[in-house]
């Protein structure tokens, strides 16, 4: 920092900086590893320079040809040795610094969302019915992009690609209570969307929660077995998109809607791999859950306050 100050934008690529950075990086790797197979080498090159004089291996230092060979070898080994630290160091600083990134990007998408919609309401001070359909749109791009960033952050955190996700959202069908999937991740087979179920708020995990006073994390190993018990509900998409995971969390996202505070939504982690069941991860869920739920609410509260007549909350929610 010869000015004093530094402006770095996207925190993914400081583990370049520095010096440490600089042997991290694969001209410091290349660097080093010449330097260790150079002295790993002086054995074979060191007789062979016009040196005058004594040279190392002569029989005044009573050192034998073959020990040379020996101090190669461990340079070998210890060059070995650097390289695989070298690639596990190297792998550790970006994923490490690839969980932090998604962990704001979470933060950025729930921003920008209000952003955004308060600027829309600064332009029409009241939204129609027309209004309402754009809105439900823009709350799915909401929910499909945040989905892909909580499916990105666990699938670093766990070092699982098949980790994907999916948001459910209460909402009111023939006047039964409802949770309707708003979002997944890009993982998730895309013909899912054709033949989506509601949830009634009555069965399976929404139930479950809504017994449990709306809290923790529900961990499920067995999806069949959790269905006979009653804790999950199968759907058609379920079975018909069997591969699409076999372990999942599910938990809960709360929030006032009006005068009643209570579970508003659903968020679901899945994956092919049980990593994704560790319970050391379980304030990471709630963390998601809760993101989420703040923009959410906001959400739907801005845009029942603009509303002229009916809560416009009933259309996209």
């Amino acid at each position: 920092m010869k000015n004093g100050f530094i402006h770095l934008v996207d925190g993914r690529n400081t583990y370049r900086l520095g010096f440490s950075g600089f042997l991290l990086r694969i001209r410091g790797f290349v660097s080093t590893n010449f330097l260790a197979l150079l002295l790993a080498g002086t054995p074979m090159w060191w007789p062979l320079l016009p040196i005058q004089g004594t040279q190392i291996f002569s029989k005044e230092l009573n050192i034998q040809f073959s020990f040379g060979y020996l101090i190669s070898l461990i340079f070998i080994i210890i060059t070995i040795l650097f390289s695989l630290a070298y690639k596990y160091v190297r792998e550790r600083s970006k994923r490490s610094l690839n969980i932090k990134h998604f962990l704001h990007k979470l933060a950025h998408e729930s921003r920008n969302s209000i952003d955004e919609l308060l600027i829309r309401i600064s332009k029409s001070n009241v939204f129609n019915k027309n209004d309402s359909v754009h809105e439900r749109k823009h709350l799915l791009n909401y929910a499909n992009s945040s989905c892909n960033v909580i499916a990105n952050y666990f699938s670093e955190l766990t070092k699982d690609n098949s980790v994907a996700c999916s948001i459910r959202l209460l909402s009111r069908e023939n006047n039964t209570e409802v949770f309707e999937t708003i979002g997944r991740s890009n993982r998730m087979n895309p013909n899912r969307n054709k033949s989506t179920e509601v949830i009634p708020a009555s069965e399976g995990v929404a139930k479950f929660f809504n017994s449990n006073h709306s809290q923790g994390v529900l961990f499920i190993n067995d999806i069949q077995k959790a269905s006979i018990n009653g804790v999950f509900k199968l759907t058609g998409n379920c079975k018909e998109f069997s591969d699409d995971y076999k372990y999942l969390t599910v938990t809960p996202i709360n929030g006032w809607l009006g005068n009643k505070q209570g579970l508003i939504g659903l968020l679901f982690v899945t994956s092919k791999n049980k990593n994704i069941l560790k319970k050391v991860n379980i304030d990471l869920f709630r963390f998601s859950a809760d993101i989420l739920a703040s923009t959410l609410v906001s959400k739907l509260s801005i845009i029942e306050a603009y509303s002229p007549v009916e809560p416009i909350k009933k259309e996209i929610r």
